[in-house]
């Protein structure tokens, strides 16, 4: 939670048009190592030659090499880490953050110690007034100012351990209303995003015949719209719901439990409500969600299954994975996943478990690295 002020920097703004050209002529590997599981970009000793060099080109209060070195990092930062339709969208001139966990986007948002402005000088747009924190509070302080707190979520099971340490409080599980009949069928694995999108389109394709409604779970509005092309190729009709269609969100999801309805939905569709099945499509299966990809944290991956099967209605779920997904790439380096690409187009036996037991180490890991940062 922060209280912040815009003011009027021209150095700083000139800085960081600078940072961002220095940025675009070091090369990863040579001037610098990206360290995609803590997004942290290091100079290397080429890289920190370079910037000695380069940085007298920047206004004389950022010169020093420390200086200049902040305001660079973040300008290779934003070029490795953030992506376009991923972490922020580009609406009428304007960065606009998306929150990873919902899809959602975040208009009065912005990013600290000029991440900010390297984006927008990223993406071609003047930057704009740098900001100054004035009073800051993190959440789970804010939350623990209230004398009585509680909540209620369907998944906070996994997050138990730190609700406990962070409030004192134990979580308990509540029986649900009706039994809980969804089927969750094995993850498939796919050597690339575009084996997996095919994969996706013929699945759905297949579940449309028999009159299923199907929602299609994506972790970014990229996702989204790549997914689209090949249903639209396909000749599948389909809604698309992301951070930047959000008006049609209520019809949307009111209607995507028609028969043989297809919607394609970031991380925003339906969180807590139920997806209404019309007359029949019980009958048939009921709602089957398909996720195109693991997500951050398995809460998430949690809330989308639950989109399907509720107040005891049928319904099923599957996750299709890419060895080429960001999670992966993160933890893992590309010489591994790389064979890890050729068991599995071999069909070797077990590989299928390999990756399974892979893509499960990389989503733990991410959520320590969240809980180390919360803390």
């Amino acid at each position: 939670l922060i209280i912040s002020q815009k003011y009027k920097d021209e150095a700083f703004a000139e800085c960081s048009r600078i940072a961002g050209i220095i940025a675009l002529e070091l090369k990863p590997g040579k001037h610098y190592d990206p360290d995609f599981r803590r997004q942290e970009v290091k100079l290397t000793p080429k890289g920190i030659d370079e910037l000695s060099k380069r940085s007298q080109d920047m206004p004389p209060i950022w010169r020093s090499f420390h200086r200049a070195t902040e305001i660079v990092r973040q300008a290779l930062t934003a070029r490795e880490f953030f992506l376009r339709d991923r972490d922020y969208v580009v609406e009428e001139g304007k960065i606009v953050l998306v929150d990873r966990s919902t899809g959602r986007p975040k208009p009065q948002s912005a990013w600290r110690q000029g991440l900010h402005q390297a984006i927008e000088i990223k993406e071609g747009l003047p930057p704009s007034d740098a900001t100054e924190t004035l009073a800051s509070m993190s959440f789970q302080n804010f939350f623990r100012l209230f004398r009585k707190l509680s909540g209620t979520t369907g998944t906070t099971k996994r997050a138990a351990g730190e609700f406990l340490k962070t409030y004192d409080l134990p979580v308990i599980r509540i029986p649900t209303h009706e039994p809980c009949i969804r089927r969750r069928f094995p993850d498939r694995f796919f050597s690339t995003d575009e084996e997996k999108y095919i994969a996706a389109t013929r699945e759905v394709k297949r579940l449309r015949v028999v009159g299923r409604p199907v929602l299609v779970g994506v972790d970014s509005v990229r996702a989204s719209e790549l997914l689209a092309k090949h249903f639209t190729d396909a000749g599948i009709p389909f809604d698309l719901l992301n951070a930047t269609r959000l008006k049609e969100e209520a019809e949307i999801i009111s209607q995507a439990g028609r028969p043989a309805k297809v919607t394609i939905a970031t991380n925003v569709a339906g969180r807590g409500t139920d997806i209404v099945l019309e007359d029949g499509v019980a009958d048939l299966g009921g709602l089957h969600v398909l996720a195109i990809e693991r997500m951050d944290t398995g809460r998430v991956d949690d809330q989308l299954r639950g989109r399907a099967g509720r107040q005891g209605d049928p319904g099923s779920t599957q996750c299709f994975v890419s060895l080429e997904h960001d999670l992966l790439r993160r933890f893992f380096p590309k010489i591994l996943l790389n064979a890890f690409s050729t068991v599995l187009s071999s069909k070797s036996p077990g590989a299928n478990l390999l990756i399974y037991a892979l893509i499960t180490y990389a989503q733990r890991r991410n959520e320590h690295l969240g809980r180390q940062r919360r803390q």
